[in-house]
């Protein structure tokens, strides 16, 4: 919707000024390299009530500071849109490993319970390190029920694929009916061994799309 221009302020306060004309948007996006100052207001606005029916939030190419997605995900806490937030877009550079870590910690506090489908591709920084905190996020959280989950170029390794085994095996993902972990780099003699066991272990019964692929 809006782009990184220096307008990006008066639009926040504008927002903030006329909160009731943004109370039907179910999609948002933020996207392409905001300041991280405009991703500190824009959590303040959610914290006051902008978008209480907001579904999906995309947030792709913002190269987000890690303070700063805790701020938005601190004001989808105090959201009304909290219960309907279906969407997640984080993909494309936009967040560090010090971001997994607070998207996991948060994750793992159920303050987005309906989410249904996040996207952090295409975020090669994050590798082993991102992936094990998210992972940590889902297997403590008792609420989110991911069905998508984008995991494609994210520089996963064989030690990121083994926290995603064992949260899988603690009960994440039991929902999961789609999961693209395409482009990363773990070794095939353990990717084999992961999909055999899950499977014949009852986890990841409902998944339909499994891609570990390596190529480009």
């Amino acid at each position: 919707i809006f782009g990184s221009d220096g307008g990006a302020t008066r639009i926040s306060q504008s927002m903030g000024a006329n909160l009731k004309l943004f109370e039907g948007v179910q999609w948002f996006s933020f996207n392409h390299n905001w300041a991280t100052g405009h991703l500190h207001a824009m959590g303040s606005l959610l914290g006051k009530g902008i978008l209480p029916n907001l579904q999906s939030f995309d947030l792709d190419s913002t190269r987000i500071a890690s303070d700063a997605l805790a701020t938005l995900l601190r004001g989808l806490e105090q959201s009304a849109c909290v219960d309907n937030l279906q969407h997640l877009d984080l993909s494309s550079y936009s967040i560090c490993p010090e971001g997994a870590e607070v998207l996991g910690l948060a994750i793992g506090r159920d303050i987005l319970p309906s989410l249904r489908d996040l996207t952090i591709s295409y975020n090669p920084g994050l590798s082993d390190e991102g992936v094990t905190s998210l992972a940590l996020g889902l297997q403590a959280s008792s609420r989110t029920k991911l069905k998508t989950l984008h995991l494609n170029s994210m520089g996963m390794g064989d030690a990121g694929l083994k926290s995603l085994a064992e949260a899988i095996q603690r009960g994440a993902l039991e929902e999961c009916s789609n999961l693209d972990a395409s482009n990363n780099s773990p070794s095939l003699r353990n990717v084999f061994p992961f999909v055999t066991a899950l499977r014949s272990g009852g986890r990841l019964r409902n998944l339909m799309y499994l891609n570990f692929t390596q190529g480009h």
